[in-house]
């Protein structure tokens, strides 16, 4: 399968984000967001419109860059991931979008959809490129990856995401202080605002610096999430225990 690709500064990005794999907004590994206990219930567009949240400043430390792969997925799941870390004040560490992608992939650079990003972040976890190279997604395959790579990665999980079908799911997570990983024109960001995405295009790419811009506005995003999808990061793993603690976000 050959993925559509995009033009940023004189250089071509696989546009990689496949159609959710779990059609059922809800079903396997992941709860509606606001239709649980212990998470807040949908804002109405008018709290949505009049919130002030920006998550932006806990995404300017890192940017990760997919280059030429597809793997935006990845890129969008370690973001989330390490965007949420520093939300709650855990050490920094830059994640390999390999990790997820090359468990995804099916061992083709043909993309992946974002909730089996995410049911790889949920299982195994993700690894840091001190481990593993932020490209060598075939050292899964060929499995050339160091010894108790499982062990490591398990340690840096997301536990919990919360599945948002609409946009004012996506969006009333925003506003509460939830990262949301979407898709929209075949391509997954990170959600950080009302009108912020955070992207894995390096860092000069974005209105906003740091590889922050609008990728998606409301319209293109209520279009797209029923066949992309869209998850909230609420929880994750402290790896500097034994992987098994987990650190909730407690919304605003």
């Amino acid at each position: 399968m050959s993925l559509p690709t995009m033009q940023f500064n004189r250089r071509e990005y696989r546009l990689g984000c496949l159609p959710r794999a779990i059609s059922v907004p809800g079903d396997g590994l992941f709860k509606v967001y606001g239709e649980e206990p212990g998470t807040p219930p949908l804002r109405t567009w008018e709290e949505i419109n009049k919130a002030q949240t920006d998550l932006s400043a806990h995404f300017r430390w890192h940017t990760i860059d997919q280059s030429s792969q597809g793997s935006c997925c990845g890129s969008g799941g370690c973001q989330a991931v390490m965007g949420l870390r520093e939300i709650l004040g855990l050490d920094r560490i830059v994640l390999a979008q390999s990790s997820l992608y090359g468990p995804g992939n099916g061992g083709r650079d043909q993309g992946m959809p974002i909730d089996t990003c995410l049911q790889i972040l949920k299982t195994q976890g993700a690894l840091s490129v001190d481990v593993i190279d932020q490209y060598d997604w075939q050292g899964y395959w060929r499995k050339t990856w160091p010894d108790e790579w499982q062990v490591k990665a398990k340690r840096v999980r997301v536990l919990e995401w919360r599945d948002c079908p609409t946009l004012q799911h996506a969006l009333s997570a925003v506003c509460d202080g939830y990262p949301v990983l979407y898709g929209s024109k075949g391509h997954a960001v990170v959600r950080i605002a009302n009108d912020k995405d955070k992207n894995s295009w390096r860092a000069d790419w974005g209105e906003f610096g740091d590889g922050i811009g609008l990728w998606a506005t409301r319209k293109e995003m209520e279009r797209d999430i029923p066949d992309y999808g869209a998850w909230a990061a609420c929880s994750v793993t402290d790896p500097s225990g034994d992987g098994d603690i987990v650190i909730p976000r407690t919304a605003a």
